[in-house]
């Protein structure tokens, strides 16, 4: 690759920037031996802190995690200083369900079709998202 065009900004060490910080999984989650896939929901956090407080990457611990199981941004423990800019409950990474191990309910939900016998309710609107 050939460098085309930079810009240079000149930062408050004192007033907070909003950034970008990649988001790593670290471990095997305990669910993977079960059949359990792994997804990332997004590769990226974005954060508001100081410069001098920017980390250089996110650790996801998805150790505990089994299948079904999803790691939502308030479930992170952040850095002091580091303050995600999403709003509770968005989904930053999950251990799906192998196919073979879904109920029929389960299938039924992901197709997004009700099931045989199922009762049908309304799930209220999520909360994610960014601000």
């Amino acid at each position: 690759r050939m460098l085309v065009h930079v810009d240079f900004q000149i930062l408050d060490e004192n007033t907070p920037i909003t950034v970008s910080i990649p988001a790593i999984p670290v471990g095997r989650a305990k669910g993977e031996g079960l059949g359990g896939r792994k997804f990332m929901a997004t590769h990226y956090i974005k954060v508001k802190c100081l410069p001098k407080d920017q980390p250089e990457s996110i650790d996801l611990n998805i150790e505990k995690m089994m299948p079904g199981d999803i790691l939502m941004v308030d479930d992170i423990e952040f850095p002091d200083g580091v303050v995600p800019i999403y709003k509770a409950r968005y989904p930053v990474f999950l251990l799906e369900k192998a196919k073979s191990s879904m109920t029929a309910e389960d299938e039924a939900a992901e197709a997004g079709s009700p099931v045989a016998g199922a009762e049908s309710e309304e799930a209220p609107a999520p909360e994610g998202g960014e601000e």
